[in-house]
């Protein structure tokens, strides 16, 4: 074995490791949000009258279902 290929080898080795490394961190770090309660949303932080005039048609096959219908 040449000393070329072992030189080779292990650069090829520590390129894999600090890849695994890099991507591992990438992958935690988008597991977390970034501060407290980022992207979180409560019932509370919503005004209630933001939903008082809502009128919904629901249709299946172009047939409209009534309220309270299969």
């Amino acid at each position: 074995m040449s000393r070329i290929s072992k030189t080779k080898r292990r650069t090829q080795y520590i390129n894999k490791k600090l890849f695994s490394i890099i991507l591992i961190f990438c992958l935690m770090l988008g597991s977390f949000p970034f501060g407290p309660g980022a992207g979180t949303v409560y019932a509370t932080d919503q005004s209630a009258s933001m939903l008082t005039d809502l009128m919904a048609t629901i249709t299946q096959d172009g047939v409209t279902i009534p309220e309270g219908g299969t």
